[in-house]
């Protein structure tokens, strides 16, 4: 995976190569950072087949006294989270965030690539979960396995997984302004971790630089600069949330690391 993450970086980088600070450059530099986030939202479904592959196995050998649920859990999420959700996500910060000519400063950069490995951590625990839950993809469970959500095939759990990601992306902060959302379904932001990854995206990008509207009444001074602050204001964004935003995403990947675990250690059931 990791030349396709280096391929992708170019190709992105090559799209939106030089961002400018007008209007058309802040339309840019919007879309840039919310398909990132899609991006890296995808593509953690590879974590889908993490316990799902070898879940017979895992059955058998436990079942035979060779390991408990915790260090084989151990072992599987440290060499998928370390190789496929940090270290990706943070060369393609570097190839992309510099093409794409964002903020010239280290601490923008370092909280560009700390949302980008969160995001993409945060997604992948929430498909160790539904795989911790899920029966072996390459056919039916063997008869000492009971999980708590059967999916017989490959294409049920990925179609349930997509549509999860789905959900986040449309709850996260762009294609709906939170406050615009009604109050009977807007409960569903403050589970999405795009839209706090979004909102500490964003607010990085924008509190440092100025817009360049061009106004035909004011060509003669030569255009408008608003600061970035303003556009963040008409989009119900904070950039004083960062760390906030953080310390959610990071509480919703921890989370979700519990929850398949506990699947994986109680809803297996075996025969010793």
């Amino acid at each position: 995976q990791s030349s396709g993450t280096v391929l992708s970086a170019i190709f992105l980088g090559l799209s939106y190569f030089d961002l400018g600070t007008n209007i058309s450059g802040l339309q840019n530099r919007i879309g840039s950072l919310f398909f990132v986030l899609i991006l890296f939202s995808f593509s953690s479904l590879t974590a889908l087949d993490l316990f799902i592959s070898e879940r017979g196995i895992f059955i058998r050998e436990r079942a035979n006294g060779a390991y408990q649920a915790s260090p084989y859990f151990c072992a599987k999420i440290m060499t998928d989270l370390i190789p496929l959700r940090i270290m990706l996500p943070a060369i393609f910060s570097v190839i992309f965030y510099f093409m794409a000519q964002f903020s010239e400063s280290l601490e923008h950069f370092v909280k560009y690539m700390l949302c980008l490995v969160l995001v993409n951590i945060s997604c992948a625990s929430q498909l160790f979960l539904v795989s911790a839950l899920s029966s072996s993809l390459a056919g039916p469970p063997p008869p000492t396995s009971l999980s708590v959500i059967h999916f017989a095939h490959v294409p049920a759990s990925t179609f349930i997984s997509s549509i999860i990601i789905l959900v986040m992306v449309l709850f996260g902060g762009l294609l709906l302004n939170f406050e615009s959302m009604p109050v009977y379904i807007s409960w569903i932001r403050y589970l999405s971790h795009l839209g706090y990854m979004y909102e500490a995206l964003l607010g990085n990008e924008l509190e440092s630089i100025s817009i360049e509207v061009d106004v035909e009444v004011a060509e003669a001074a030569g255009g408008l600069n608003l600061g970035g602050n303003i556009f963040l204001d008409a989009f119900a964004l904070d950039p004083a949330n960062f760390w906030r935003n953080i310390g959610v995403t990071a509480g919703i990947g921890t989370l979700y690391l519990i929850l398949a675990y506990l699947a994986l250690r109680f809803c297996v059931r075996y025969k010793a």
